[in-house]
């Protein structure tokens, strides 16, 4: 009997070792961190869409999509990031919205990002005749929070913004919601997100209307770019310029820091809208505006100087 108990506890033993394997690896390893997964559902900003030639914009409009400026950022991280987002999302928003939650899902995301996703639920040509602007649109808008709804992991979705004015190209009057209907739409989106703590909603609304109606501030280094109005926006005023990308993802991270887990957020750093402008290859548009807007400056500065400077005594008094 007491010849078996040695045996018995090297066969404990060894059960112990093999069962802490998979956590540990190699004996004396530490756990490695799990793979973040992040999935981008959404229309066509999120897909980088390019108003060209074929659309009946101009050559030299250009983009990228979110995927390859988000890859940029967490290139520092153990993370797989893949983009379900589709241009022709206004086709046939809930076909198409539901085959990318269909795809993310089988990731098992950690946090999809999904910026764009619910605009064409809010705004297109109404199906629904006999019921109010807002009212029908409240309905389609409750189809994509419900596909939303599906995804267990954290969820970063925006507010809407109000796209009147966009080229009627891309976006005809009918097809943009009432302004009052807006309002209520974006009520709603702050109402479920409210009671759903794995979602963060990012002020697309009011940022856009910074870039349209202002310009926003572009941190160039050790200073400060001051946009046009519209600026980062293409030809057709709808869709985001390779700054404007930039630009976006750039606000983006405090809102992604607050969905990640507490060891990635340690480990991913911060980082600079000229950094962003790396991963949206806009570099060489970042330097084009900073010579646009030199070239707009320095007559302003020579208008303004050259009165007192016509009028200032020659070298030597005036005598």
């Amino acid at each position: 009997m007491r010849r078996g108990i040695p045996a018995l506890l090297f066969l404990l033993l060894k059960v112990v070792v093999f069962s802490l394997a998979p956590a540990f690896g190699p004996l004396g390893a530490q756990a490695q961190p799990e793979t973040l997964r992040i999935e981008i559902a959404g229309a066509s900003v999120s897909a980088g869409f390019i108003d060209g030639p074929l659309t009946g914009g101009a050559a030299e409009n250009s983009s990228v999509p979110l995927l390859p400026v988000l890859r940029g950022w967490f290139e520092e991280i153990d993370a797989k990031i893949h983009s379900r987002a589709d241009a022709f999302m206004f086709v046939d928003a809930e076909k198409i919205g539901g085959l990318q939650i269909d795809r993310a899902l089988r990731q098992d995301p950690h946090l999809v990002v999904a910026v764009d996703f619910l605009f064409w639920f809010a705004y297109g040509d109404l199906k629904v005749r006999d019921l109010k602007d807002a009212e029908a649109r409240l309905q389609r808008l409750q189809v994509g929070l419900d596909l939303l709804d599906r995804i267990p992991g954290s969820i970063l979705i925006s507010d809407l913004p109000d796209m009147g004015g966009a080229d009627r190209r891309m976006l005809r009057p009918a097809q943009i919601p009432e302004s009052t209907s807006l309002a209520k739409l974006n009520e709603a989106i702050a109402a479920w997100a409210k009671v759903r703590p794995r979602v963060r909603v990012f002020p697309l609304a009011s940022t856009v209307a910074q870039m349209k109606e202002r310009g926003v501030d572009l941190p160039s280094g050790d200073h400060i770019l001051k946009t046009e109005p519209m600026g980062l926006l293409q030809q057709d005023r709808l869709h985001a310029t390779r700054l404007g990308m930039a630009f976006l993802a750039c606000s983006l991270q405090p809102f992604v820091r607050e969905l990640l887990p507490e060891a990635v957020r340690e480990r991913l750093p911060e980082r600079t809208f000229v950094e962003f402008c790396a991963f949206a290859a806009a570099e060489v548009d970042l330097k084009d505006m900073e010579r646009r807007l030199q070239e707009r400056i320095e007559p302003e500065e020579k208008s303004k100087s050259g009165p007192a400077a016509k009028d200032a005594p020659p070298p030597g008094g005036g005598d």
